[in-house]
C-alpha cells in the first residue's frame, strides 16, 4: 500500500491505463489493469474533472468553492479524501508538490 501523503499542494495524474466517460448524468472510471470500475455521481464527477484539470488540489478547491456552497474547508477536506481514495486504488499518481 502506497503511503505518500496527500497535501493541499499535490497534484495527481491518471494512471496510464485508466479510461473515463460520461455517460448521460454518470461519470465512469475504468482501470482494465485492476479491473476497478467505479461510477461517480455529479458532485464526484466535478471532483474528478477539477482535480485532473486543475491539479494542484488547492486549485481545484478554490474551482469547486466557487461552484458549491458550504466552507472551504469541509470542500477543501472532501477533496482531499477524494484524491486519497484513488490514490489507494491505483488510479490517481501523486506527484511532486512545487
Amino acid at each position: 500500500m502506497n503511503t505518500s501523503t496527500v497535501t493541499p499542494r499535490t497534484a495527481v495524474q491518471l494512471a496510464k491505463a485508466v479510461t473515463c466517460r460520461r455517460i448521460g448524468d454518470v461519470f465512469f472510471v475504468f482501470d482494465p489493469i485492476s479491473g476497478g470500475f467505479y461510477s461517480l455521481d455529479a458532485v464526484a464527477a466535478d471532483f474528478w474533472q477539477h482535480i485532473v484539470r486543475s491539479s494542484p488540489i488547492d486549485q481545484a478547491c478554490a474551482e469547486l468553492c466557487e461552484t458549491y456552497d458550504g466552507a472551504q474547508q469541509q470542500i477543501c477536506g472532501d477533496l482531499v479524501e477524494f484524491v486519497e481514495f484513488f490514490h489507494r486504488e491505483g488510479i490517481f499518481t501523486l506527484l511532486p508538490s512545487d
